[in-house]
Parts: structure tokens; sequence; C-alpha cells
């Protein structure tokens, strides 16, 4: 039969596990939200209306195809913001995509410093679907 101390002693060491386990649970969860306050801030960078001194880059308008048709041409949007996002991001596109396939999706993967590109062989542009 184990002594008062000996059980004690057990109790005591499983709490200080399970204490180190929720340290680790709460730095992670504090790295995410800092991750995330982060790239709240650049997508209000991205958003924000530009300055008068600022040229802004002609956009595509919706449902039409950039010059060049079919991925021919490259989107400007904002680059200098990807090139400093420093957030780990997945980029996902169709295999079959004509609207934003595997180059742009390339395209963007070389931009971001911390990126993976996933091209979905049986894809078009709907992936998620």
């Amino acid at each position: 039969m184990p002594s008062v101390m000996g059980v004690l002693e057990e109790r005591e060491r499983a709490a200080r596990q399970r204490v180190e386990a929720l340290q680790a649970e709460l730095r992670e969860a504090e790295a995410a939200w800092e991750r995330f306050v982060i790239a709240r801030e650049i997508a209000g960078l991205v958003l924000a209306e530009p300055r008068e001194d600022e040229e802004v880059p002609p956009v595509v308008a919706p449902g039409e195809l950039p010059v060049g048709g079919r991925g021919g041409a490259r989107f400007d949007g904002n680059r200098v913001a990807l090139k400093g996002l420093e957030l780990p991001a997945l980029v996902v596109v169709g295999w079959h995509d004509v609207i934003c396939g595997p180059r742009w999706g390339l395209e963007l993967n070389e931009l971001m410093t911390d990126s993976r590109l996933l091209v979905l062989e049986n894809s078009g542009h709907f992936g998620h679907i």
C-alpha cells in the first residue's frame, strides 16, 4: 500500500506536468494570436484607401480577365505587402483554374517568404467546393 507522502508526490508530479502542458498550450495560443494581430494589421494596410501621393496600380474589374487573358498577364496588386508578410501562408490553386491558376499561385508563393503552394490536380477555380 502506498504511503500518504508517495501519493501526494505522485499527484504533485501529475499536477506539475499538467501545468507545464497548459503553459506550452498558452505559448502556442499567444503566438497564434500574435500572428492574427499582425495579419489583421497587414490586411488593414492592403485594404486602406491610398494616400494622395500614392500611385495606385490598375485593378482588373470583377468578371474580366486581365490583359493577355487566361492567366497570361501579371496582376500587380500590392506586391510590397506580400513581400513583407512574415506569416505562414498556404497558396491553394486548381490545376484547371482559368481565372487564377497555377502560374499565378506560383507567383504568389514566390512573393511570400513563408508560404507553401498546393495545386489541386482535379480542380478548377472553386477547389474549396
